[in-house]
């Protein structure tokens, strides 16, 4: 059993969180993805945790679905079909279905913003 520690979460400029969610390790990943899901960006933010979802690192994946619902605690979860799909595929997965339940969970308490996303090009390291 993982005996968990609560830690403040770090501000990051997005090169930063993009090194670390980069990394290799994937402890490093997993605690960048929860730092991310505080940015002062949620659409980046998004961005970002949808295309985690698609690791091949268990650990990362559910991280990253863990960041759709704290997004949504926070209330800053653009609406964005591409978290239901993700969320819905992840949830027929048994190694995902508890946290992406957790993540609906969270969202349905929560729920979205009420504005759409909204893509947009990459843009320079604007912190």
């Amino acid at each position: 059993m993982t005996k968990r520690i609560y830690r403040e979460t770090d501000s990051r400029s997005r090169s930063e969180f993009i090194a670390a969610l980069a990394s290799d390790q994937a402890g490093e990943v997993s605690t960048a993805i929860i730092d991310l899901a505080h940015h002062e960006d949620p659409e980046w933010a998004l961005d970002q945790l949808l295309s985690l979802c698609s690791d091949t690192r268990a650990g990362v994946v559910k991280a990253a679905l863990s960041g759709f619902g704290i997004l949504s605690r926070r209330q800053v979860l653009p609406v964005d079909r591409r978290i239901w799909m993700t969320l819905l595929a992840k949830s027929a997965d048994p190694a995902f279905s508890g946290i992406a339940d957790d993540a609906m969970d969270d969202i349905e308490m929560f729920g979205m913003t009420g504005r759409p996303f909204h893509f947009r090009s990459p843009e320079p390291d604007g912190d």
